[in-house]
């Protein structure tokens, strides 16, 4: 997985964003299952981690 930066910053048409919370046991499963697939897909996944840039995190949750 990419560490995600900026939304602005991705050129790909098609991509996977990952929002993870290092506090919530659901999403450290996700993770999990997100590790093990990645490499079955075409297209980049880019992780952000919730706790380390809220900024993005709330742009994200804006935009889509």
């Amino acid at each position: 997985m990419k560490k995600f930066t900026k939304l602005e910053n991705i050129s790909d048409a098609l991509y996977f964003i990952f929002k993870h919370s290092c506090t919530c046991p659901i999403s450290s499963m996700a993770h999990d299952v997100v590790d093990e697939v990645k490499n079955s897909f075409d297209i980049p996944i880019y992780r952000l981690v919730v706790q380390d840039d809220r900024l993005s995190s709330k742009e994200i949750a804006e935009h889509f």
